[in-house]
């Protein structure tokens, strides 16, 4: 079986990569690895040790980490990255070792500029079974953003206080985070389970997604899943159809197949 190492910095996912991927938790250095995330030091020294045959699956913010030659604690300790440049040299290096695979061509092109060449594949850590079309259109138009973390104005929760009063036969559920809001059509859900958050958002109209730099939003995945619209900064191709044949089809799992996807 092909393991695979979770980077701890990733945040939580609809999912799990036992489900998907049909892999097991990293073991041994010596087994084929699949390596989800690399965000900091921990993740980029678990690879240079690692001694089987690796792919890293890069996860959005990580690569910006990697750009900004952030080592230490998935970026936050900036000023000490700063101190020791020669390192992001010796990253690229250890990089050189695996095989390495994007979700869209935002980050592959982020990749090649560093000097790292990428394939693209989208995973979505979910059963595609949960997501068929059901949905019924209410009088109201209602629109989910989602946030992860405290990074409400990279999610676009900015843009749509800024925006929403333009739109007042529209609802706008605003996920993930804390936001305190002077529209009378913004809606601040906040932190909730992922099972709330699938239950409530499958009643909605539109995914809405505005990160200019991200992987395959599950907001956007969910949306196109349930048949709903979806508006997203990363353009992805509109055909339902395409990601139910497409989803998690990687090497590190060709041989299994996904349990997901049935």
């Amino acid at each position: 079986m092909i393991q695979c190492r979770v980077a701890q910095s990733l945040g939580e996912l609809n999912g799990t990569h036992q489900e998907t991927w049909r892999t097991v938790d990293y073991t041994d250095r010596n087994k084929p690895t699949v390596f989800m995330g690399l965000y900091d030091l921990r993740d980029y020294i678990a690879l240079w040790r690692h001694k089987g045959k690796a792919w890293v699956f890069w996860c959005g913010s990580d690569i910006l980490n990697l750009k900004n030659h952030f080592l230490f604690n998935n970026g936050k300790l900036k000023l000490l990255s700063k101190t020791f440049p020669f390192f992001h040299k010796l990253i690229l290096h250890i990089c050189k070792k695996a095989e390495h695979w994007c979700e869209n061509e935002v980050e592959q092109k982020a990749l090649k500029d560093v000097g790292i060449k990428s394939k693209i594949g989208r995973s979505f850590m979910g059963k595609v079974i949960n997501y068929d079309i059901k949905r019924e259109k209410g009088k109201i138009t209602k629109v989910y953003v989602s946030c992860s973390g405290d990074r409400q104005l990279e999610y676009g929760f900015g843009d749509v206080e800024k925006y929403a009063h333009f739109f007042p036969n529209v609802l706008f559920y605003l996920y993930g985070g804390k936001w305190k809001t002077k529209q009378k059509n913004v809606i601040i859900r906040g932190r909730v389970s992922k099972e709330t958050f699938n239950r409530e958002t499958s009643k909605m109209d539109i995914g809405l997604r505005l990160n200019e730099f991200d992987g395959f939003s599950e907001v956007v995945v969910k949306a196109m899943l349930r048949g709903q619209k979806w508006l997203s900064v990363i353009p992805y191709p509109k055909d339902r159809d395409y990601y139910i044949k497409t989803l998690n089809k990687f090497p590190w799992n060709k041989l299994y197949g996904s349990l997901n996807n049935r």
